[in-house]
């Protein structure tokens, strides 16, 4: 390594400034500028010791699982039931209910004014695009655009690959042997 500084400091025409050290000399407890706690963290921790007057120390504990709890097991912070607005069928009790006498009109006769304006004018612009062009659009052929997947018959029920079956039958075997049954969990 030194020698390719040195090829570095010749080919730059340069010499990189270095201190050499004996041992024990360098002191890697400098004094830096103490700049105190962000006020973010600041924040945080008086929230902590507030929250911690409230409901006791923070401290987390791991259970059989693995699983990280905090505070006490009578004290649960997460809602945990359904929203209190709806209930678990979903916001059905601000529903109009049904009318058992209706007191406007029903089944009244609606007027017929004829084809809507637009698809009448659509109509016609397809006539004048058709004159233009010489060709007459047909629509879609269906049979060449639907969809082959619905002609097929499938299996819904294959049967297992090769590869699938040895497994099985090696685990059958192997928790025969170890007297121990595989729980996937």
């Amino acid at each position: 390594m030194q020698s390719s500084i040195k090829l570095a400091e010749k080919k730059l025409n340069h010499e990189i400034p270095t201190q050499s050290f004996a041992q024990g000399e360098v002191s890697y407890n400098q004094k830096w500028q103490q700049l105190g706690a962000d006020s973010e963290i600041a924040m945080a921790q008086a929230n902590i010791a507030e929250t911690e007057k409230m409901y006791g120390k923070f401290v987390p504990v791991q259970d059989e699982d693995g699983l990280w709890k905090v505070g006490k097991p009578d004290q649960t912070f997460v809602q945990l039931e359904s929203d209190p607005i709806c209930n678990s069928a979903g916001c059905t009790q601000y529903k109009h209910p049904d009318s058992k006498e209706a007191k406007y009109d029903m089944d009244y006769g609606v007027p017929s004014f004829g084809m809507d304006r637009d698809v009448m004018g659509s109509l016609e612009n397809l006539k004048v695009a058709e004159g233009v062009v010489g060709h007459h659009w047909v629509g879609i052929d269906k049979d060449k655009y639907s969809n082959p997947a619905k002609k097929v018959d499938y299996n819904f029920a294959p049967k297992l690959d090769g590869d699938i079956i040895d497994s099985h039958a090696n685990l059958a075997a192997t928790e025969k042997r170890l007297e121990h049954e595989y729980q996937l969990a």
